[in-house]
């Protein structure tokens, strides 16, 4: 069988294995605004989507967020975000550089 049939149908696989982990699930969610946005544009957002501001991330423009609501996901995209993601990739970017 031809690599680079068997590369791209792994690549594949483990794009939807990384895609289903970071389906948001669960009351709390990493908001990724725009790169570049200042932590009250994603605190703004949170708001107007109905959510509550958990904490900071390393980047001003991530923050984790809490709701109870079913859709809000979809609530915070249609309100500008960037992205929404399972609050478990927030791990990496809760810690601060240490330089």
């Amino acid at each position: 069988m031809n690599r680079t049939v068997i590369a791209a149908n792994f690549a594949l696989f483990l794009s939807l294995v990384v895609a289903a982990q970071a389906w948001p699930a669960g009351d709390f969610v990493l908001v990724v605004a725009a790169p570049g946005s200042n932590p009250a544009t994603v605190h703004s957002l949170i708001a107007r989507s109905g959510g509550s501001y958990v904490g900071p991330s390393r980047f001003g423009w991530m923050a984790v967020a809490y709701s109870q609501s079913s859709d809000f996901a979809q609530r915070l995209l249609g309100e500008g975000a960037f992205l929404v993601l399972n609050h478990a990739f927030a791990t990496g970017c809760l810690q601060k550089d240490r330089s």
